[in-house]
């Protein structure tokens, strides 16, 4: 017989969350990480937060690329 262990403190979790959220949700970790907390873990904290600032980077790529997009689909010929 096979064993295989599956980690479920590392399993995936996907939510919706705006990028508002988001914003909110580093400048809480941010506030929580400057205020020492006890039994709250720095490198936690540092480690939430840069991922958070991952999602905002990889948010703005897409809709970079989908305002680009658009802007080419709503361009009218020279001629109209």
């Amino acid at each position: 017989m096979e064993y295989r262990f599956t980690n479920t403190d590392s399993a995936k979790v996907t939510m919706d969350v705006s990028v508002g959220d988001i914003a909110d949700l580093r400048d809480i970790l941010t506030k929580a990480l400057d205020a020492k907390l006890e039994d709250v873990s720095r490198w936690q904290l540092r480690r939430l937060i840069r991922e958070l600032a991952e999602a905002q980077r990889k948010t703005a790529e897409t809709l970079e690329y989908e305002a680009k997009s658009l802007a080419e689909k709503a361009k009218l010929p020279d001629s109209f």
